[in-house]
């Protein structure tokens, strides 16, 4: 429902006062949009919150209206993102049919315990504001939502109850203030994604319960050590760069991985069965201490992207690029990428 009417159109109307903006024929058409969805943001573009100029005003209006328990009852999209808004406004617990929430680019300090009462909830996004941490509640939830986008908060731990959640596909807390994890995080099996990038980790819990991962981001982080990655053979990429790295996990059988990321680190060498890994297109190594590569390297038919530049590496070896035949040994300081088209990447390097 993108339109709020006055109260002479609608008895169930808010009474608290609000300044509208001047109707156009686009805001006529939000007024006719499905009534399962209510949009209560900035860009709804029907009320000029930006008026209100006090929180306490912008809170008490959304309040008024989602304290109606009758009228959105059979509401499944809420949005109120884009207001400014610093308290949560009251009467999320009527939204009983909720299945996408939407309150982000806000300034928040906090979601409510309520947030625990939406059962039905699949989407939760609350990124852009200003948590710093979640209610427990939040692991009510755990049978039905697959995506919780909590990215730009300065979130700094997370409530145990965060692994009930066992249907959650993407969780993305980038940009945060983590510096530990739940030590049972890996119980939510069925994940897809999952973004860490950005906090203050030094090191994650056990993630061996990841199978069904796709995209590991732990970049940005100050992280030194690593749990064994063996048994997240779904995965296709890893970004582990700008980190404390001084070794590599054990990262056997992912046999899924194209890209592997783990520039700007402190690494002494590259897994020595990395040509096992036929599925790379990608390796971004360059910033380490690397002083050789792995023959096996030779064996990544679908390589199209090496990085290895400020590292030692080639100073024992002499490689050439053979669809130019220039020797890169003599050329170490200056080698940033290396690539040939796929079908001819066998050939991509080549000892001379």
């Amino acid at each position: 429902m993108g339109c709020i009417c006055s109260s002479e159109e609608d008895p169930d109307a808010p009474t608290v006062p609000y300044p509208k903006k001047e109707s156009t024929q686009g805001q006529t058409a939000k007024s006719s949009q499905d009534m399962s969805t209510l949009d209560l943001s900035k860009s709804n573009d029907v009320i000029d919150f930006e008026a209100m100029v006090m929180d306490s005003l912008r809170v008490m209006f959304l309040s008024s209206i989602m304290q109606n328990p009758r009228r959105h009852k059979d509401t499944t999209t809420l949005i109120i993102k884009e207001n400014m808004l610093a308290t949560f406004p009251a009467g999320i617990r009527n939204f009983t049919s909720l299945r996408t929430f939407d309150c982000s680019m806000n300034r928040l300090e906090e979601l409510p315990s309520e947030i625990g009462l939406l059962v039905s909830l699949t989407i939760l996004d609350a990124n852009d504001n200003s948590l710093t941490k979640l209610p427990d509640d939040i692991g009510n939830l755990g049978y039905r939502l697959e995506k919780l986008f909590l990215y730009k908060n300065n979130i700094t731990t997370l409530p145990d109850s965060i692994c009930n959640l066992s249907a959650l596909k993407e969780f993305n807390l980038f940009n945060n203030k983590i510096i530990k994890l739940p030590t049972k995080l890996s119980n939510l099996h069925n994940m897809v994604e999952l973004n860490l990038a950005d906090n203050k980790l030094k090191t994650t819990p056990d993630l061996s319960g990841f199978t069904t991962l796709n995209r590991l981001a732990l970049f940005n982080n100050n992280l030194v050590l690593l749990p064994p990655l063996s048994k997240l053979g779904n995965l296709e990429k890893l970004e582990i760069y700008r980190n404390k790295l001084e070794s590599l996990p054990n990262m056997s059988e992912l046999d899924n991985l194209q890209e592997f990321q783990v520039t700007n680190n402190l690494v002494k060498e590259l897994p020595t069965n990395i040509g096992s890994f036929q599925a790379l297109t990608t390796i971004e190594a360059a910033r380490n201490q690397l002083t050789s590569i792995p023959d096996s390297v030779l064996e990544l038919k679908e390589l199209t992207k090496l990085m290895l530049s400020e590292n030692q590496v080639l100073t024992n070896q002499r490689w050439t690029n053979s669809s130019c035949n220039t020797c890169l040994s003599d050329h170490c300081a200056s080698l940033r990428i290396v690539s040939a088209a796929p079908e001819n990447s066998r050939r991509l390097l080549k000892p001379s």
